[in-house]
């Protein structure tokens, strides 16, 4: 499945905006879209969020509480049902995190030095 997160219709957006707003990682204290953790979401033609994310960590222990999250945000305001799938296929990186998202973390206390260092800019990958 191509992704729609490039050039989301307006129904994805809205799912989207749902999740900026209510799912957010109860660690770092930022929502799971500006985390880069959302590879994936839509809204079918019966009505159906159909979701691929990611955590930091296969053993996160928040996988849960997320999808807990995801379902009780969208179920009956953007979706009929929710279909949330983690995967792993494609590794979290903290080069995902969007710029309002490393904006947030520098917020509560992430980056500039801090426990995780959040950059700006691409980091160098030698070949």
């Amino acid at each position: 499945m191509e992704s729609t997160l490039s050039d989301p219709d307006e129904k994805t957006e809205e799912l989207l905006q749902v999740l900026r707003e209510s799912c957010i990682d109860p660690d770092l204290g930022v929502n799971v879209v500006d985390l880069g953790f959302v590879r994936d979401a839509r809204v079918d033609e019966n009505g159906v969020a159909i979701i691929s994310m990611t955590l930091c960590s296969e053993v996160c222990p928040l996988g849960k509480v997320i999808a807990d999250q995801a379902r009780t945000a969208i179920v009956g305001t953007v979706a009929s049902e929710l279909e949330l799938e983690f995967t792993f296929a494609q590794r979290w990186r903290p080069d995902d995190i969007t710029d309002d998202g490393r904006r947030r973390l520098e917020e509560v206390g992430f980056g500039g030095g801090g426990p995780l260092e959040v950059r700006t800019q691409p980091a160098h990958r030698g070949r």
